[in-house]
């Protein structure tokens, strides 16, 4: 049963049924400083669990009562006229204080806390929580920062541009939960508009500057290299999906030249990475640790080599106009970088609208800063949207490629 926290009693109340049986209402609560769950240790009286059942008209209703020393008391309900509780010195609230918030770069902030005091009985948990609105409380967006007095600092991450927020730090004890002083901070913009570039073939691209770094906002669609010489064109079908020959190639979507705008074109990673130069001059295929950059640039806590949906919806474009796969709503996508990633699918030939794949210039096999070491492209995927450091693909299929300013 789920326990409410209202009073310091638990009511029962009793009315007969058309058979006679006895029917309970039970008013299930709890005091609001009794935290359900978590150390109840220090309560006088232990009720872990309630198993309530009417058997028949004949017989008679029991409830039992699941001890902290494992025992079990049974008692006949018809016998009962209110159940309370008391508690064995529950302490006090702890006390708390809320850093101040340093660190506001696009989409993250930096705070945390001080606990000076843990009011008598020990924190089993604590951190920071942050709303739009006023005195936050874990029931809104939080970190968990481990346990015990003393200070702490975590990012808070996720965050919308030009937006107000406020912020408290949080100590739970067997009293309840403790809040310090709220602070209040203001996001700005996570990108600008960039100067754009265009490529030996004329193509013009929009392009974003997040954090320190300047990305083409659209993926390339040249033919040739930066000195001039041209790129073999390979129809997909049938050659790309069974290939694995090191030639340089390129090749449309399902080979229709009517994608190649917005989507662009697709490049085996030979051809991504000749010495001859893809990308514009002053421009260079993104490393994985360029990568690296962009995606801690939007959430500091990016565990490495892992996915993370704050990052994924921060790089999708909104709407459904090419994420739309099989009747699939992107509801949830923000492209709050401005890099507004379109899911091109995966080696030219499959899953458009559904994922997105670049090359990075390291053919990464073994150590790296990565978790997913095995692989040298980075992934988003359809749904709510996450990114990944990094996937598997082979050097000979198609993906697309984002250029990054020297």
């Amino acid at each position: 049963m789920n326990l409410a926290k209202r009073s310091h009693e638990d009511l029962i109340q009793k009315s007969s049924l058309s058979n006679n049986s006895t029917f309970l209402k039970l008013a299930l609560a709890a005091f609001n400083s009794l935290p359900l769950g978590k150390g109840w240790g220090w309560a006088a009286l232990l009720i872990i669990n309630c198993t309530l059942s009417i058997v028949n008209s004949q017989a008679q209703t029991y409830m039992n009562i699941h001890l902290s020393d494992g025992s079990v008391t049974q008692i006949d309900i018809s016998t009962i006229d209110s159940i309370t509780y008391s508690v064995t010195n529950p302490g006090v609230l702890a006390t708390i204080t809320t850093t101040g918030v340093t660190g506001i770069s696009g989409p993250s902030a930096l705070s945390g806390g001080n606990i000076t005091a843990d009011g008598g009985s020990t924190i089993t948990s604590r951190g920071i929580c942050w709303s739009t609105s006023p005195n936050p409380t874990t029931a809104d967006d939080t970190t968990l920062n481990g346990t015990g007095i003393g200070s702490f600092t975590d990012y808070l991450t996720g965050l919308s541009a030009n937006t107000t927020f406020y912020v408290r730090a949080y100590a739970i004890n067997s009293a309840g939960t403790a809040y310090g002083n709220q602070q209040t901070f203001t996001t700005g913009n996570i990108f600008t508009a960039g100067a754009g570039v265009t490529d030996i073939d004329g193509n013009v691209y929009p392009s974003v500057i997040i954090g320190t770094q300047e990305w083409m906002q659209q993926n390339l669609r040249v033919t040739h290299y930066a000195n001039g010489d041209s790129i073999n064109y390979l129809p997909f079908f049938p050659v790309w999906s069974t290939t694995s020959d090191t030639n340089h190639h390129w090749c449309w979507y399902a080979d229709s030249s009517e994608l190649d705008i917005p989507y662009g074109k697709y490049y085996n990673w030979y051809t991504a990475t000749d010495y001859r130069n893809l990308c514009p001059a002053g421009w260079h295929l993104p490393a994985e640790s360029d990568w690296a950059t962009l995606v801690e640039y939007l959430d500091p806590n990016f565990p490495a080599g892992t996915s993370h949906v704050d990052v994924g919806l921060a790089l999708t474009e909104t709407g459904n106009t090419h994420w739309n796969y099989n009747g699939f709503l992107n509801l949830y996508a923000t492209n709050s970088s401005g890099f507004t990633a379109l899911p091109t699918g995966s080696d030219g030939g499959s899953n458009l609208g559904i994922c997105a794949y670049w090359w990075s210039s390291n053919l990464a096999f073994g150590e790296n800063l990565f978790y997913l070491t095995t692989g040298y492209d980075v992934t988003l995927t359809h749904g709510i949207t996450e990114a990944y450091l990094f996937g598997v693909s082979v050097p000979s299929r198609g993906a697309s490629i984002r250029c990054l300013k020297d």
